[in-house]
């Protein structure tokens, strides 16, 4: 398996090797390969393998586009010495020059050095900037934090100046604003400054909903975590719950109290733990997980606070008033790979689902979707997500079986032996594969055994199958995040 897959595959150390194993075979692009050698041991968290790697690397040798990618790596590494003035000095490069994909890091990376020198209004500009590039998503809450954070320690007669003299269509301003209002509610304060900022526009026609969210936090005192600690649902449910602690532990606000309810495997015993969460308290609910589970929550009379269920109920079961739901659909996620097949202009596909509820729906969607773009859906194949040996559904779905049924008639009709290798068709441009991880590991293989060179690379496709999802920017949430994608497919 080639570098760059094991990579994608969340392999990185072995990836790394791989890489390095290029290096000594090609030493006009040992440099290069050194470089995504690093990249993999730092996405690894090795921070002592990327150092040594860096150490090897010949800048000089690189195009520019790679330095740029250099810089971050060291830039990184300095924050993690302390050494602001150093990773500030390799962040030095002009905004309007950064290339867009590496923007984020680099405003991540440049608001901590800010931060770390106590350069705090910096750090915030840095991270308003970063705001911007972030879709919705953990990600962009992180940052909202850390804006929120870097506000709360500016001095208040700083604040003021800055409010007086910042523009008001400056995003920058609605950050300020949302401050400015948080520390005056908090202090009780009064006066001409305090009615000004409460009579200033609202917040929702510039911040983000979001500020607007923790400014008017509400206060209550205990949230139940509703989740599984076995079955099915029991790696899922320790990755979300990781993530909350993390959050929780890392948020300086203060906090409500947080305690975790076994919901076993079955609906009778998530219903019993909630009923047993209200009981002692339990002003917030998060969870249960299992779509049952929510399904029956959402149907039942029992009395409830406020929930945030961590999956969709069934069609027929509507959230309640104050309870939501949130979970990604697999109709959501087989969209999304369609809308990226067309945008490539790959308009025939094969489907590969697993043969259950969560693959047919996946199929539908993904149908529905191509064809409404002129697309189609040239064949779809079923397998048993149980069984490692897919051949059979493959060689239907590729055609090689019925390539070997004429070959066979050739055979028969004129009575000689024939020398010809069956082919697959070849009237595809792209394979949409849905699969777990491990099941995808099996699958990929026999998509690429003999006969098969004239179907699309399903290494080539991989991210219109493989749902690359944004991630944290430490490697300990990296791993977290890995964790709860990988988890997810076992809905």
């Amino acid at each position: 398996m080639d570098a760059q897959t094991l990579y994608l595959q969340g392999e990185f150390r072995a990836s790394a090797q791989a890489w390095l194993d290029l290096a000594k075979a090609n030493r006009g692009e040992r440099s290069r390969y050194q470089l995504r050698a690093a990249e993999a041991y730092r996405e690894e968290g090795d921070s002592a393998a990327m150092q040594a790697q860096i150490d090897e690397i010949d800048r000089r040798k690189l195009p520019v586009e790679d330095q740029f990618r250099l810089d971050l790596m060291q830039a990184e590494l300095a924050l993690a010495r302390n050494d602001a003035d150093g990773a500030l000095a390799l962040l030095a490069a002009p905004d309007n020059s950064i290339p867009q994909e590496r923007a984020p890091r680099f405003y991540e990376l440049r608001a901590r050095a800010h931060a770390l020198r106590g350069e705090t209004l910096e750090a915030i500009a840095d991270r308003v900037a970063l705001d911007a590039l972030l879709d919705e998503g953990q990600d962009k809450q992180a940052n909202a934090g850390e804006i929120r954070n870097l506000v709360g320690k500016l001095p208040e007669d700083d604040l003021r100046q800055r409010l007086r003299e910042a523009d008001r269509n400056d995003p920058l301003y609605s950050w300020l604003l949302a401050g400015a209002r948080a520390k005056a509610e908090a202090s009780g304060a009064s006066g001409s400054y305090a009615s000004d900022i409460a009579s200033t526009r609202p917040l929702e026609a510039s911040a983000p909903a979001m500020v607007l969210a923790n400014v008017e936090r509400a206060t209550y005192g205990r949230v139940a975590l509703l989740l599984p600690s076995k079955g099915p649902l029991a790696a899922a449910a320790a990755a979300v719950r990781e993530g909350i602690f993390a959050a929780y532990f890392a948020d300086p606000n203060p906090r409500p109290a947080l305690k975790v309810y076994d919901v076993g495997s079955t609906v009778e015993e998530a219903m019993a733990a909630y009923r047993l969460a209200l009981e002692e308290g339990a002003e917030r609910v998060l969870g249960p997980i299992s779509r049952e589970a929510v399904t029956a929550l959402f149907q039942s009379d029992v009395p409830r606070v406020p929930t945030l269920a961590l999956n969709y109920a069934d069609a027929q079961a509507l959230p309640p008033p104050g309870s939501l739901q949130f979970a990604l659909l697999p109709e959501e996620e087989a969209v999304s790979a369609a809308d990226r097949m067309i945008q490539r202009g790959l308009k025939r596909a094969l489907v590969l689902v697993p043969k259950d509820d969560v693959g047919l729906r996946a199929a539908a969607a993904f149908g529905e979707r191509l064809r409404g773009q002129g697309g189609v859906v040239a064949g779809q194949a079923e397998y048993d997500p149980s069984a490692a040996d897919q051949t059979a559904e493959l060689r239907r779905l590729t055609g090689i079986e019925q390539s070997q049924a004429r070959v066979q008639f050739l055979r028969g009709l004129l009575g000689t032996e024939l020398k010809m290798d069956p082919t697959p068709r070849a009237d595809v441009d792209a394979i949409f594969l849905f699969a777990r991880n491990a099941q995808a590991r099996l699958l990929l293989p026999q998509l690429k055994s003999p006969g098969s060179d004239a179907l699309p690379d399903p290494v080539d496709q991989r991210d219109l199958w493989r749902q690359q999802q944004r991630v944290g920017y430490r490697s300990g949430w990296r791993r977290v995040l890995r964790s709860a994608v990988a988890a997810r497919r076992q809905r």
